[in-house]
C-alpha cells in the first residue's frame, strides 16, 4: 500500500489524477492523506523511504487556475538532460524536477484546450496551439512515458512493488458518414463524380460511380454502391481475429448534423446492416451529429433514435459509445454532454491534421470535467490514427506506403506502453482496389503485432 503525503488545496483534481495514475495506469493499491503541505511524498507502508515531487499545477495560486499564466513555454526543459521532455516542473538545486501528477493532469484533462479557448471553424481547438504539437512531441504517449518514470522511481525504493495495469489491444472503427455515395442531390454528386476523374484521377470509379447513380435513380435492385464496404470492412477484421465498431449518424432531421444530405435509420437498407454488423459480432456505436458536441439533449436524442433503429434490427449492446462527427470536442463540455446523453465512452480525441495522441496517453482513461471538478463515469478511448490524416492532400498527403508505415509506428507506440491502438478508416475511403489493399496490409500488420 502506497500512502501519499498531498497538499489539501483541490482535492477532486489530487485525487482524480493519482486514481488514474497509481490506480489504473500502474495497478498499485494506494491512499491519500491531505494536509498543509507544498509538495507531494509518496511512502511504502511499513517500508523505509520516501519519494518526494513537486507540486506545480495543481498548487499554483486561485487567481491563475485554468489561464495562461500556468501554461508551459518553450523551449521546454528535460530530465536530467536526456530525452523526456518537462511539461510541468520546477527549477531547485538539483535543476528542473518534474511535476509528474501536474503534468499528466495537464494532458489528460485537456487542460490546455480549456485554458486558451480557441477554436477552429469547426469548432475544434487548433493543432497548431497544442503544446505537445508546437514541441514535437504528439507522437510520442508523453504521459505513459512520465508514468513510467514514476515506476522507475518506486521500484528503485521499494523493488517488491507490482505493476498491473492494461494490456495492448486494437480497435478498428469506422465512422458511417455516408452509407451511399449515389443517394444525393444532383449537384453535389455531379461534382464527386466529375472529382473522380479530374481530381482523383480514377476512371474506373467515376464509371462505377455514374452506373451506380443512374440505376439507383431508375429503382433498379441490386445496385451495387462504391461506398458499401460494409462486408469488407468486416471480413478483414474477422480474417485477423478483431472487431470493427461502427458509429452512424442518427439524426435525420436536422441536416445541419449531418452537414450533408443524411441518411435515415428507419431505411430497411440501413436496417439490414444494422442488423448484420450485430450478427457478426461487431459494435454499433453513435456517431454525434455536426454541431451536437456540447448539447446533451440532442445527443440523448440521436442515442435513443440510434438505440431504437439497433433494438429493431436484432442488435443489444450493454455499453454504446462513439465518436463525434468532423472530430468535433470541446473541453470538458463535450465529456459532459456525452455522458449526460448516457453514452459510455468517446473516441473523438484527436488532432486531423496531427495524428498521434492528444491526450499524450496509449490507454484508455476516466474524464475528469474541469468546470464541475469532478470525475466522470465516460472513458475517452482516444483516437490514434485517421487514414485522411495521413493520406487526404488537406493533412499530410503522404503515399501509402509511408502512411502504413506511420499508422504502424504509432501502433509500436501503444504496443509498447500495453494500451490501445484506435485506427478510424472511413467506409468511403475504401473505393478503390489499392485503397482495399493497403487497408488489408495495415490490418494484418497490426494483428501480428
Amino acid at each position: 500500500m502506497l500512502i501519499i503525503d498531498a497538499p489539501r488545496t483541490r482535492e477532486p483534481e489530487r485525487s482524480y489524477v493519482l486514481s488514474i495514475v497509481l490506480g489504473d495506469m500502474l495497478g498499485v493499491p494506494h491512499r491519500v492523506a491531505f494536509g498543509d503541505r507544498d509538495d507531494w511524498r509518496i511512502r511504502c507502508e511499513g517500508m523505509e523511504g520516501e519519494l518526494v515531487l513537486p507540486d506545480v499545477l495543481l498548487g499554483c495560486p486561485e487567481q491563475d487556475w485554468l489561464s495562461p499564466a500556468t501554461l508551459p513555454t518553450l523551449p521546454l526543459a528535460t530530465l536530467g538532460g536526456g530525452a523526456v521532455p518537462i511539461l510541468v516542473g520546477r527549477t531547485s538545486d538539483a535543476g528542473v524536477e518534474l511535476d509528474v501528477f501536474g503534468s499528466v493532469f495537464y494532458m489528460l484533462t485537456r487542460y490546455e484546450e480549456r485554458a486558451v479557448g480557441a477554436v477552429d471553424s469547426f469548432g475544434r481547438f487548433p493543432p497548431e496551439q497544442a503544446l505537445s504539437v508546437r514541441a514535437g512531441l504528439v507522437e510520442r504517449a508523453i504521459v505513459d512515458e512520465y508514468v513510467d518514470w514514476l515506476w522507475d522511481q518506486l521500484i528503485a525504493l521499494w523493488p517488491r512493488l507490482e505493476r498491473g495495469g492494461p494490456t495492448f489491444s486494437i480497435s478498428l472503427t469506422h465512422d458511417v458518414d455516408w452509407v451511399t455515395t449515389v443517394n444525393q442531390p444532383v449537384q453535389p454528386l455531379v461534382r464527386l463524380v466529375v472529382g473522380d476523374g479530374l481530381r482523383r484521377h480514377d476512371a474506373r470509379l467515376m464509371i462505377a460511380r455514374a452506373r451506380a447513380a443512374v440505376r439507383t435513380r431508375r429503382g433498379m435492385a441490386d445496385v451495387r454502391d462504391p461506398a458499401d464496404t460494409f462486408d469488407f470492412l468486416m471480413e478483414t477484421s474477422e480474417q485477423n481475429g478483431l472487431r470493427s465498431s461502427f458509429y452512424f449518424l442518427a439524426n435525420a432531421v436536422d441536416r445541419q448534423a449531418f452537414h450533408h444530405e443524411p441518411y435515415l435509420l428507419t431505411e430497411p437498407r440501413i436496417g439490414a446492416l444494422l442488423g448484420a454488423i450485430g450478427r457478426r459480432g461487431h459494435e454499433v456505436g453513435l456517431h454525434g451529429g455536426y454541431g451536437t458536441h456540447r448539447d446533451s439533449g440532442l445527443l440523448a436524442a440521436q442515442l435513443t433514435a440510434l438505440r431504437e433503429g439497433a433494438t429493431a434490427a436484432g442488435v443489444e449492446q450493454e455499453q454504446w459509445g462513439g465518436r463525434h462527427h468532423f472530430l468535433q470536442f470541446e473541453a470538458p463540455a463535450t465529456w459532459a454532454a456525452w455522458e449526460a446523453a448516457g453514452l459510455g465512452y468517446d473516441s473523438s480525441l484527436a488532432f486531423a491534421g496531427a495524428p498521434g495522441f492528444r491526450c499524450g496517453t496509449t490507454h484508455d482513461f476516466a474524464v475528469f470535467d474541469l468546470d464541475a471538478r469532478r470525475r466522470l463515469a465516460l472513458v475517452e478511448r482516444s483516437l490514434t490514427a485517421m487514414e485522411g490524416s495521413f493520406l487526404d492532400p488537406h493533412y499530410l498527403g503522404l503515399p501509402p506506403d509511408e502512411a502504413a508505415a506511420r499508422m504502424l509506428s504509432l501502433a509500436a507506440v501503444c504496443r509498447r506502453h500495453g494500451g490501445r491502438f484506435t485506427l478510424l478508416w472511413h467506409n468511403t475511403a475504401l473505393v478503390k482496389s489499392a485503397d482495399r489493399r493497403l487497408y488489408r496490409e495495415v490490418v494484418q500488420s497490426l494483428a501480428s503485432l
